[in-house]
């Protein structure tokens, strides 16, 4: 599914990041369990909004100036090692986050 969000920074919604409304729509129309889910992102925002969803947490750092997220579940440095990291978990605990 690809979708997003049309709402300016200074509107009210709830599916800009990092308000999760976006994430938890999606979900529930695609039967898909957050709490083994993975929110992946460069971005503050990204991870806001996935913890904000009930998903684990991987902030990819590519060094910006913007503000780093406050204790993402993991973070990596290219979007090799965030799927590295998700297979890895998954495999270790057969289940998700």
């Amino acid at each position: 599914a690809v979708k997003a969000c049309f709402h300016g920074h200074g509107q009210a919604c709830d599916c800009r990041k990092p308000k999760p409304g976006m994430i938890l729509q999606t979900a529930m129309e695609l039967g898909i369990n957050l709490a083994k889910s993975f929110m992946v992102g460069d971005r503050k925002s990204d991870i806001e909004a996935g913890r904000a969803a009930g998903c684990a947490t991987v902030f990819i750092d590519l060094g910006y100036t913007l503000p780093a997220p406050d204790a993402p579940d993991y973070v990596v440095h290219s979007i090799t090692e965030a799927a590295n990291v998700i297979i890895e978990t998954v495999l270790t605990t057969q289940e998700g986050p």
